[in-house]
């Protein structure tokens, strides 16, 4: 048979109800300690008890405001933020154009006779013969800054042929000196990033990367650094063909 429990001594008491309104004080139960406190004095009476009683009523009072003070206005509500404009639609990223010299096209020209334009149904681009320096390596197709035409250093001919980019597609297919470009011109004179080839409705324009736009008909030329593009429909392109490079 065990003994009954003893009843809690007054110190017992008085730590119980200090750790309970030490409980409070922290969840900020203001009014529960402060009553724990003053049933504390009861068991004893000591200065660090009552100065923790008067710091926490001072805690728990409500701040005292002058009668003439304004109420605080009422939070304005929150207004949704502006939206931010949506990100421009990535270009998408076509094939590399195949790319031909002017004469072999010249030599199918002559065995396809009519079956040429069934053959090549599109447009072309044109790369001019002209001076020419190919980028040394990938770092000056990607990296590097483009190069003014005066500072190009000694220019070597292309050669006897044009080279042509067979336009397959709508678009758009991008034109420049970097790789993955749709159509690549391997020129350190030439704009890593020169713009964008759309066509819409069947008419085909080019947009410039600085900006601007521009319509292209046949014969239409776009020159940068030492480079000079010619756009061609097919039937105008096939019209060279026959009268050979210009």
């Amino acid at each position: 048979m065990t003994s009954p429990s003893s009843k809690a001594s007054p110190d017992q008491r008085l730590e119980e109800l200090l750790a309970s309104a030490r409980e409070d004080e922290e969840a900020g139960r203001w009014d529960s300690a402060d009553l724990k406190l003053r049933l504390a004095l009861k068991h004893g009476s000591t200065p660090a008890l009552v100065e923790r009683l008067a710091r926490v009523a001072r805690r728990g009072a409500p701040a005292a405001t002058p009668a003439t003070q304004a109420a605080p206005s009422s939070p304005s509500p929150r207004t949704t933020p502006a939206a931010r404009p949506a990100p421009p639609a990535p270009v998408v990223r076509t094939p590399p154009m195949p790319m031909m010299l002017f004469s072999v096209l010249q030599r199918q020209a002559l065995v396809l006779g009519a079956g040429f334009a069934t053959r090549y149904p599109h447009p072309w681009l044109v790369w001019e013969l002209g001076p020419q320096r190919p980028a040394g390596d990938a770092a000056e197709r990607n990296v590097l800054d483009t190069l003014l035409p005066s500072k190009a250093g000694s220019p070597k001919s292309v050669g006897s042929d044009p080279v042509c980019f067979a336009l397959f597609g709508a678009g758009p297919l991008r034109v420049g000196r970097a790789d993955g470009c749709s159509v690549v011109i391997d020129d350190v004179t030439f704009s890593r990033d020169l713009g964008l080839l759309v066509c819409t409705a069947g008419r085909w324009s080019f947009e410039a990367t600085t900006g601007g736009r521009v319509e292209l008909a046949a014969g239409s030329q776009l020159q940068n650094g030492d480079v000079t593009l010619s756009f061609e429909t097919p039937e105008s392109f096939q019209r060279r063909l026959a009268g050979g490079p210009r």
